[in-house]
């Protein structure tokens, strides 16, 4: 993946040489010459990382970090600052760390201290591990880690029964793959696939399921959409919030604190499965798209036994992303549906304030049984697997 950073120098040569090598660490970087300008950067873009020279003609670096770090609902109030100096004595050690810098290095840049950089400060701190269930699972957020968890291995929102033993599920929107360790503790044997869009997310999933030999998992680096192509992705890559919902095609559900746009690749779901083949349960959370991957199944929604969806609605998407539209378009094909408000807005973090106030987000469970299969299946119940 790319790392997006912010290089901080007033010295035209060192600018373009530092500017090489950050490339060649495969960095997307931008380029302040001044603390002014710094600052001004810094209030309105993400940024992964900041190379900060502390000898700026105008504002020294420590003043600035200690503006970025001292604000702890600042945009980058929790990205790593390097600080870039000449040479490093224990005075500059000593105020590089009062003013809440987190590393420091000696100039000029190279390739080599800036991957080692990547890996300390990005890498290392973001991917952790846990044992789970009999798994080692990965994970960029153990909070997030942790509700996914409560909601599948101790509320079994995703359970489901099957007379297979070799049952064909699909994951759309698999995150990290909790959703697929979940499958696989229970259908050892099941056939899985696996949609997940983002890049950083897609690494850790794939990490998961080689890390843990999960055999006859087949995953799509894609999003799931109704036309194959690319689409812009908004939201924060990698999410340095503590809490928050996920990225999205739609800017409306993607953009709920200060975002950055990628391009990713879409494709649609009906070509991966086969005319008259069975999906026993497919898991459909793809961020505000779900009519619109639901309407590309076109007849092909009639081969799906059971599915579970999230419905993501905003004021904005209402026209292409309808409950009452998806609720009807299942039920035309033979499904009984059961649906349930998540009441969103009483839970999330104080700093998403302002996008529910713009948008009004909501969040839906959509559960549905295909009529054609009963009695085969026996309905999903929370409390099924306890």
């Amino acid at each position: 993946m790319k790392y997006k950073v912010l290089l901080v120098e007033d010295i035209k040569l060192a600018q373009l040489g530092a500017s090489i090598e950050l490339k060649k660490a495969n960095c997307e970087v931008e380029v302040a010459s001044t603390g002014e300008e710094a600052l001004k950067k810094i209030q309105k873009t993400k940024y992964d990382m900041v190379f900060l020279d502390i000898g700026l003609p105008d504002v020294s670096g420590f003043e600035i970090s200690q503006q970025i770090k001292n604000d702890p609902h600042a945009l980058n109030s929790r990205t790593p600052i390097l600080a870039l100096t000449a040479h490093i004595s224990d005075d500059i050690k000593s105020k590089a760390f009062e003013s809440g810098m987190d590393d420091f290095l000696v100039k000029p840049l190279t390739q080599d201290l800036i991957e080692n950089s990547i890996q300390t400060h990005i890498n290392k701190q973001m991917i952790q591990w846990a044992e789970l269930d009999g798994f080692k699972v990965y994970y960029d957020s153990r909070d997030s880690m942790d509700l996914t968890y409560d909601e599948l291995f101790v509320h079994h929102e995703y359970s489901f029964e099957s007379n297979k033993e070799r049952p064909f599920i699909i994951d759309a929107g698999s995150n990290i793959g909790l959703a697929t360790f979940y499958f696989k503790k229970h259908f050892p044997n099941a056939r899985i696939l696996c949609f997940e869009p983002n890049p950083q997310l897609f690494e850790i999933l794939a990490r998961n399921v080689k890390t843990n030999d999960l055999q006859t998992v087949t995953l799509v680096n894609k999003a799931l959409f109704d036309s194959q192509g690319e689409v812009s992705f908004y939201g924060e890559f990698p999410s340095k919030s503590r809490s928050s919902l996920a990225n999205s095609i739609q800017e409306s559900w993607g953009c709920q604190r200060h975002h950055q746009i990628i391009t990713v690749q879409t494709t649609q779901l009906s070509k991966y499965i086969k005319d008259n083949e069975e999906v026993d349960f497919l898991k459909l959370d793809v961020e505000g798209v779900e009519q619109r991957v639901l309407q590309e199944l076109g007849d092909k929604l009639q081969l799906i036994r059971q599915i579970s969806l999230e419905v993501h609605l905003t004021d904005q998407t209402l026209e292409e992303n309808n409950l009452q539209t998806i609720e009807a378009l299942l039920k035309k094909h033979g499904f009984d549906v059961v649906m349930e408000d998540k009441h969103i807005q009483t839970v999330l973090p104080s700093d998403t304030k302002d996008w529910v106030e713009t948008v009004n987000p909501q969040l839906w469970i959509v559960k549905a049984y295909n009529k054609k299969f009963s009695p085969e299946y026996l309905k999903w119940s929370p409390k099924t697997r306890q």
